[in-house]
């Protein structure tokens, strides 16, 4: 009987399946907001931040980043959350009224 060599496991150089979609959120990022320490951590190490390293990375940027567990951080404090949903209360109102006004005075097909 022939015996069968096993050779070990070569460890694989190819970047994780996701590191090209972490790529693209890279540049859209970019896009947005310019060059930071958060798109520079996307592209150098081809994922996102741990939530350790997401609140301090968001600290520098001044942004709410997206961690590993899918998460943004910093977390928003209470106050900040409040101010956020009254704002968006406000612009929720101010685009019904909008849309009120832009069907009332629509001009009528002639009949």
């Amino acid at each position: 009987m022939g015996s069968v060599i096993q050779f070990p496991a070569r460890p694989s150089t190819a970047p994780p399946p996701d590191a090209h979609l972490v790529r693209l959120e890279a540049q859209h990022w970019e896009h947005r907001h310019g060059r930071d320490a958060y798109s520079t951590f996307l592209l150098k190490h081809g994922r996102r931040p741990d939530p350790a390293q997401a609140e301090v990375l968001g600290k520098i940027v001044g942004r709410r980043v997206k961690a590993s567990d899918g998460l943004r951080y910093p977390k928003l404090t209470r106050t900040v959350a409040r101010q956020a949903e009254t704002e968006r209360k406000k612009w929720e109102t101010i685009k019904k009224k909008h849309r009120e006004l832009s069907t009332e005075f629509r001009p009528q097909p002639p009949s």
